[in-house]
């Protein structure tokens, strides 16, 4: 349940304090480590049209298939046939700490939208977080983005991630068993200069990534696949600001793969 605070104006949703004259939390979103494009004081990944956060703790679908999945989520999870905002509304609620998070938990049969405006549809995801550490299993994955800019869709049998921040660094490594995936983004209008595109295939793909002041680096191998890609590209933000890279991947049964970037958004983040 949503309460309204009359002397001040704010929403209290039990995890945060939302302001609804400027549209953002007023403390920092307590999963911020998993969206590393999005300030961790956005609402709803700056998605209000189609996202919604009952809770305070993360973002999620109203309604249709992303709720379908919640509703059967949940009720293997013994929880009824309910989707997280209708458990949310049932449950009662305390202020959580502001910082950290730490605890397991397990998905079943679930949707998430991504940082990056894709969704991913997962079969399960069992894991455990330690503030801003995170130790994830999941499996059978689809991830998907269609719009006037970005055609992409991904496959995965069984994915296995670590992501931390130690002094600044964020660092994220995963291995995919069993993974397919098409990407294709063009973006030539004004100051955004950007092209990607790839198409790869892999029973075993690992990949190791990091950031620090908004530099980022990535690099990976893979096993038994096939593929070709690359991306290059500049992007000047609206409020100020750039994000520019470069990078590639070729596999012919063994892969590799490389990729720099530089993001200004990342650099001011506090």
């Amino acid at each position: 349940m949503i309460r309204s605070l009359v002397n001040t104006g704010l929403y209290y949703y039990g995890a945060r304090y939302y302001d609804p004259r400027t549209s953002i939390w007023l403390s920092v979103d307590q999963r911020a480590n998993w969206y590393p494009g999005t300030t961790p004081y956005a609402y709803v990944l700056n998605n209000p049209i189609n996202l919604i956060d009952p809770t305070g703790m993360s973002s999620e679908e109203p309604s249709g298939i992303g709720g379908f999945f919640q509703k059967v989520g949940n009720w293997f999870g013994g929880n009824g046939f309910k989707t997280d905002q209708q458990l949310a509304d049932a449950t009662p609620r305390v202020m959580l700490d502001e910082v950290t998070v730490t605890g397991s938990y397990v998905k079943l049969l679930h949707s998430e939208q991504n940082s990056d405006g894709s969704t991913t549809l997962s079969g399960f995801e069992e894991g455990y977080i330690d503030g801003n550490n995170k130790y994830s299993l999941s499996g059978f994955k689809a991830s998907g983005q269609y719009d006037n800019e970005r055609v992409y869709g991904e496959l995965t049998g069984l994915e296995a991630e670590v992501s931390g921040e130690y002094g600044g660094l964020k660092t994220k490594v995963n291995g995919k068993v069993f993974n397919a995936r098409v990407n294709s983004e063009l973006n030539l209008n004004g100051d955004n200069l950007y092209a990607e595109g790839d198409a790869s295939a892999a029973v075993f793909k690992g990949e190791v990534s990091g950031s620090l002041n908004g530099w980022g680096a990535t690099g990976g191998v893979s096993a038994i696949s096939i593929g070709l890609g690359g991306f290059a590209g500049f992007k000047q933000y609206p409020e100020g600001g750039v994000k520019f890279g470069f990078g590639g991947q070729v596999a012919f049964g063994v892969g590799y793969k490389f990729g720099f970037t530089y993001d200004s958004k990342k650099a001011n983040k506090k």
